[in-house]
């Protein structure tokens, strides 16, 4: 909803979207009243606006605004340089938006009844509407679809309620994660990642099991916005995974513990980057480490990046080299140019051309990764 960032209460309702300019102190009895007027048609313009807006960050962050706002009451409207006229756009806004509220409560509750007796593409056309609106009242009518037996409407209502994100349909997503259709458990994995309820945690980590690729990617993703020990586990367990087995799980996993930035994931990381055999996923766990050393200036996560600049193959001693730029540390000029010289003995030693060049773009980015280190 636009419009719910257009009411957010700031130091005083009657001062939203004007600068205050401190002046003599003087006021008169007509800018009382319409401070009066304008702080008091504000705040109930944004208690109308938080009655159908979801529970969330957004919600919180204006209610605590409100707070302040009513604990200061009109009297910064009252000490700031601001004329009748001023004041009395703000009071035809606040009017526009008291309509506009009114007009779309409307809208929506017409929107409600087209759910429960259209057709199916009146259904979805519906849906698509409400989405748009993110009204809570549609939560109810909505997950109640979900009851019903026609996939692209439920896949649709799982999208709209992605957009309402209000913890009622916390419950109903997870049954869905559970035993779904296989189309509506990638929508329900990727919506619950958004609803901001701890809940969730546990049935995300057991969909990381699916059978179904999207589902587990989509699992991974979502448990990557919170932050709990159980999820840093749970991507621990999955580093174990047997390589041929859902092999997407083990990258998804290695991403979730760099994103974690907890200095306990460095060990399992360091430990799959010198067992391991995939060369793809030990590149991605060289970056992973690359990250976390820059978090916590871990030594050991160092070493075994600066390990790797020895490795046979040539994607993870390029990946180690990018890693280091990012990191532009003073400590790894010398192994640099170690890796340096050794990359350019290779080179000589060679007569494949794709070894050939592969060796000279690592050189190439050896050689800009200690300039760019030298000019820090």
């Amino acid at each position: 909803m636009k419009t719910q960032l257009l009411t957010i209460i700031g130091a005083s309702a009657c001062l939203l979207f004007m600068p205050a300019y401190a002046d003599n102190g003087k006021s008169s009895s007509e800018k009382k009243k319409l401070c009066e007027s304008v702080f008091k048609l504000a705040m109930d313009t944004t208690e109308k606006k938080l009655k159908i807006m979801p529970s969330g960050k957004r919600k919180r962050h204006i209610q605590k605004r409100m707070v302040k706002a009513k604990s200061q009451g009109v009297a910064p409207c009252l000490k700031a340089k601001i004329d009748a006229k001023m004041l009395k756009q703000r009071l035809k806004y606040f009017v526009r938006q008291q309509e506009s509220i009114k007009k779309n409560s409307e809208k929506v509750d017409k929107l409600i009844v087209l759910l429960k007796t259209g057709t199916s593409l009146v259904k979805l056309q519906s849906i698509k509407e409400l989405r748009r609106h993110s009204d809570i009242r549609a939560v109810g009518p909505l997950i109640e679809i979900l009851k019903g037996k026609d996939i692209k409407v439920k896949v649709s209502v799982i999208r709209a309620l992605n957009v309402i994100k209000d913890r009622k349909s916390v419950d109903p997503l997870i049954a869905i994660l559970k035993n779904g259709d296989v189309k509506l458990r990638r929508e329900a994995a990727s919506t619950l990642g958004e609803l901001e309820d701890s809940r969730v945690i546990a049935p995300l980590i057991a969909a990381l099991k699916d059978n179904d690729t999207y589902v587990r990617s989509s699992s991974a993703f979502s448990l990557m916005k919170f932050n709990d020990q159980r999820i840093i586990d749970a991507f621990i367990t999955h580093l174990k995974a047997d390589k041929n087995d859902k092999k997407s799980i083990r990258n998804l996993a290695v991403m979730g513990l760099s994103r974690s930035g907890s200095p306990k994931v460095i060990a399992p990381l360091i430990n799959l980057l010198k067992n391991d055999k995939d060369p793809v996923l030990r590149g991605q766990v060289v970056r992973s480490l690359g990250i976390l050393y820059g978090q916590h200036k871990k030594a050991d996560a160092l070493d075994a990046i600066l390990f790797a600049l020895k490795d046979s193959h040539a994607g993870i001693r390029e990946a180690t080299v990018r890693a280091l730029l990012e990191l532009k540390d003073p400590k790894t000029v010398t192994p640099l140019r170690a890796a340096l010289e050794n990359e350019e003995k290779m080179l000589k030693l060679t007569k494949d051309v794709s070894i050939q060049q592969k060796n000279a773009g690592i050189i190439k980015l050896i050689k800009y990764t200690l300039t760019r280190i030298s000019k820090k």
